[in-house]
């Protein structure tokens, strides 16, 4: 029996351990060698057998395709766009001898089927993809953020995102503006844009701006072409915006969330601003006749800080979780003048569940990932 593809451990979007296998009963491989495909660019990695093996090679690819990843928040621009935190790649399989000259009929595909991998996945509990089919034939969708109960905020001329597992290019991201009254003011659509395998679009994000009079938006995904308003083949859930006015006492959050995508949130008046201030001084030397100002010490250096604290209204459980990737999230930001400023998650735990006290609000500690140093 020449190499054999035995299968890839964890999902496609788990990555705690991420590797591949393969086995042979020829004595002649000694080594195997994985070629990993990611667009044009390939990949090799030679790997002996497992300890206490001589026919079975597992090949760890974490780290070689986490090499090609990077955590990355999306400009604040209308159109859709692809996060970036998702990775399409393909791999082989090649049986080596001692020179490590491939032997004849010991080469196999990874099973057939070109992966896609995130780097932000860290659940316990495997992801069911079942639930994210988004197809042509249901109306099941890959979109994921929780269904919730009350529309969202978005404040008058900033900007929304929404963003979605896998779509497929047959598909469009429409944004129906309309009134209080839900009278249709404006449809727009973007085309899903991601790292792609043939029909299917990973990581695809949309951002639309709150610009003109419209008081509330709709997103969601329908087939193409779209028509007007909400005459549409839907294939999502369809979420809702509701724009708040300026001036108002807000502070916008965005974040790569745990499946690798960017999402958002608008904290309306649940947000406090300090500035933590650390000084550093030396004792005066004091010269022979001092003056009132030659004694006591000099400040030779200022560190400012600036910190907020954000708190959300009373939620629903499925919406505290939601909230929580916040904290689970490797790069979170906030706006400001219109520009995405890094900041720090400081919260070294949050709640997940409580039987007997309910959590429903859920508050985070955010300082500017830049300190401010004045040196004199």
């Amino acid at each position: 029996m020449p190499l054999t593809f035995v299968g890839a451990f964890g999902t496609q979007f788990v990555t705690e351990k991420r590797a591949v296998q393969v086995t042979t009963d020829n004595a002649l491989v000694i080594e195997c060698k994985l070629e990993i495909q990611i667009g044009s660019e390939f990949i090799h990695v030679s790997q002996l057998p497992d300890l206490g093996t001589s026919n079975t090679f597992t090949f760890e690819i974490n780290t070689i395709l986490r090499n090609y990843l990077k955590s990355k928040l999306l400009p604040l621009t209308a159109g859709s766009v692809a996060s970036d935190n998702t990775l399409v790649y393909g791999f082989g399989f090649y049986g080596t001898d001692a020179n490590g000259t491939t032997i004849s009929g010991e080469v196999v595909g990874g099973g057939g089927a070109t992966l896609a991998y995130n780097f932000s996945q860290d659940e316990f509990t495997t992801i069911n993809l079942t639930n994210y089919t988004c197809d042509l034939t249901g109306n099941n969708t890959r979109l994921l953020l929780t269904d919730y109960a009350n529309p969202r905020k978005i404040v008058r001329n900033s900007y929304g995102v929404l963003s979605t597992l896998v779509t497929l290019t047959l598909q469009s991201w429409v944004i129906v503006a309309t009134d209080n009254n839900l009278t249709v003011i404006s449809t727009s659509q973007y085309a899903p844009l991601g790292t792609g395998i043939g029909s299917e679009r990973y990581g695809s994000s949309v951002l639309f701006q709150a610009s003109g009079v419209a008081t509330r938006y709709f997103v969601f995904l329908a087939d193409t072409p779209i028509g007007a308003g909400f005459t549409q083949t839907f294939r999502s859930k369809i979420y809702s915006f509701e724009v708040v006015d300026t001036p108002c006492n807000y502070l916008e959050l965005f974040w790569v969330n745990q499946f690798g995508v960017m999402e958002g949130w608008l904290f309306d008046t649940n947000y406090s601003d300090s500035t933590s201030i650390e000084k550093a001084s030396f004792l005066k030397n004091r010269p022979v006749n001092p003056s009132a100002l030659d004694r006591g010490q000099d400040i030779y250096k200022v560190e400012s800080v600036r910190r907020f604290r954000v708190w959300s209204d009373y939620e629903s459980m499925e919406t505290i979780k939601f909230l929580n990737s916040i904290a689970l999230s490797p790069q979170v930001a906030i706006k400001v003048n219109g520009a995405l400023v890094p900041v720090i998650v400081e919260n070294q735990s949050v709640d997940n569940f409580n039987y007997h006290e309910p959590i429903n609000r859920i508050t985070f500690d955010l300082t500017l990932a830049n300190k401010r140093i004045n040196v004199v």
